[in-house]
């Protein structure tokens, strides 16, 4: 089961009486635990008819939440978030009893950053079509989000800068919505969104600025690279992340310009998904300024660097520093 599954039911009313929500997209599934919330308790009240747990779970507090009648009103939710009751072998009788035995009534919600499949309990919801697996929307569903987001606080986004917007904000809807928020609040009566507002008020996440990195290694700008590394450096992001990023958009740089050389069509994608328009339109423009020997050569230089590192022939920072003088170099 998917998010269009659960949005659909939730528009026809069609609610269970209980729910599993996991996935990489956790401001996704609150928005739609809070939406379940509001069709089903009319004035919800923490402990009389609305119960809720943000750790390991406590059997004998579910028991009593499952098994009392509603305080306030005919119906109760409960919201059990990280409970642990669906990783590993943590299988118990009086578990499985409480999950066949759940009142007309009540609405037990399980929130779960970690799942494991073989575990029975993930097994039965998942039987009962009770399991739904909400992760990050498609590039198209992210654009549409931001723009209907604009359009209801009657700003407007050019296409370019909607792009841009969705290369600095990532993928997150969480991030996408307190940029857009800082975004509005920045621009008071203005009405378009300019690319000025979107680099000055979107941060970015770690893997944008590794993004704002590279874009800077392949313009061959010294003086920006060295600023965003350090940038990197500052927020902790281990060397070896920065290495491996650096080599995968080196070798997503060749692939370009292997296909540029072939005539072939161009795709990239990243967790398995296409990467923005935005994004491999200036993956596009770089790889025209490159041949494959020059990028071969690149590539094998952030390995060189990554082999010295693992040797203790260099320390780590030093050598990433020397990297990025070697590959800003104009030849």
């Amino acid at each position: 089961m998917n998010y269009n599954i659960i949005k659909k039911e939730i528009k026809d009313k069609v609610f269970k009486n209980l729910y599993l929500f996991y996935g990489d997209e956790p401001f996704l599934i609150q928005v739609i635990i809070d939406s379940i919330k509001k069709n089903i308790l009319s004035n919800p009240i923490n402990g009389m008819n609305y119960f809720s747990s943000n750790s390991k779970i406590d059997i004998d507090w579910l028991f009593n939440c499952i098994t009392t009648i509603p305080m306030i009103g005919k119906t109760k939710m409960i919201v059990c978030k990280d409970s642990g009751l669906f990783v590993g072998n943590n299988i118990t009788n009086e578990v499985q009893k409480l999950l066949n035995n759940i009142n007309e009534d009540t609405y037990l919600v399980f929130h779960e950053s970690k799942i494991d499949k073989k575990n029975s309990h993930f097994k039965q919801l998942n039987e009962e079509a009770a399991a739904y697996v909400i992760n990050s929307r498609s590039s198209q569903e992210i654009k549409s989000y931001i723009m209907s987001k604009f359009k209801k606080a009657n700003k407007k986004i050019s296409a370019n800068n909607l792009f841009l917007f969705m290369e600095y904000s990532g993928r997150k809807l969480l991030d996408i919505d307190k940029d857009i928020e800082k975004i509005l609040l920045y621009m008071d009566d203005k009405i378009e969104v300019k690319k000025d507002m979107i680099l000055k008020l979107c941060q970015g996440s770690g893997e944008v600025k590794i993004y704002e990195l590279t874009n800077s290694l392949f313009e061959k700008n010294n003086e920006q690279a060295i600023k965003k590394l350090r940038e990197l450096l500052a927020e902790k992001i281990p060397v070896q992340v920065i290495l491996s990023a650096l080599h995968n958009s080196y070798m997503e740089l060749l692939k370009v310009r292997n296909a540029l050389d072939h005539k072939k069509e161009i795709s990239i994608k990243r967790n398995n998904r296409p990467i923005h328009e935005y994004a491999l339109k200036k993956l596009v423009q770089h790889a025209r300024n490159y041949s494959i020997l020059q990028i071969k050569a690149m590539i094998l230089h952030i390995a060189d660097s990554d082999v010295a590192i693992k040797f203790g022939k260099i320390k780590d920072i030093v050598a990433l520093e020397l990297l990025v003088i070697l590959l800003t170099t104009k030849h």
